[in-house]
Parts: C-alpha cells; structure tokens; sequence
C-alpha cells in the first residue's frame, strides 16, 4: 500500500483562499489528478512544493465525487481513481488537488495542493 507525505497547500492554492475569505473569490475544486513525477529530496521541502503551479508528469484527471465538511478547518474531497482508460501501467508519485474562482467565468483551475508519494502504488493498465 502507498503513502505520501503529507500535503501541502501551493502558493497559487494560498493566493485563491485569501481571495475567497476577501470575498473576491468562491472555491470551486475542479479536478484531482495523478502522475508519475519524481521528487528529489530538495523537491519535497514545503517551500519547493508551495512553488509547484502543476505536476511534473500528469497522467489521470478525475472528477470529484463529493465534498463535505470535517473540520472547522478541513474539508473532505473524494474522487474515484480508476485505470479504465490506462495503456501503460505507472506508479503514482504524486497527487494534485486543483480549483478555479468560480466568481470568474472559465477561470483557469491552479495546482490547489500537492502532495508526493513516499511509497508508490502502481496503478496497472
């Protein structure tokens, strides 16, 4: 079974939650998406992965499914990752959470939060 470490919320991610508490913005999570980059030990520092505007080798997008409050400080998002589309069997190394101003129609969707595997699950084709 993979693990990853912990998550971390991107730059990007930080700029779009100060503008909804503002009020000038309303979180839409759009997308959850899967890749098989890898992330050197300097990589993974928090100040390098706040830096991160996309993955490093995407392979998958999924919808979300639902989302629901746990916290007064989290929330919950769940999405299914499925290899019905996959050729070439690769192990996820990393996984992003991207979301849009939904104030702003077609607004562009940024890398949210990022986090990178410390041990890979291969997701077969």
């Amino acid at each position: 079974m993979g693990s990853f470490y912990s998550a971390v919320m991107t730059n990007a991610g930080a700029t779009l939650l100060t503008q909804a508490l503002a009020g000038t913005a309303t979180i839409e999570f759009t997308a959850m998406k899967t890749g098989n980059g890898t992330y050197e030990a300097s990589e993974r520092t928090t100040a390098a992965l706040q830096e991160r505007t996309d993955l490093k080798s995407l392979k998958q997008s999924f919808a979300f499914t639902g989302s629901a409050a746990v916290s007064d400080t989290g929330v919950a998002l769940a999405a299914a990752i499925t290899n019905e589309d996959v050729v070439e069997g690769y192990y996820i190394q990393e996984v992003g959470i991207y979301a849009r101003n939904a104030q702003i129609v077609g607004s562009t969707p940024v890398l949210y939060s990022i986090a990178v595997a410390e041990v890979a699950d291969y997701l077969p084709p």
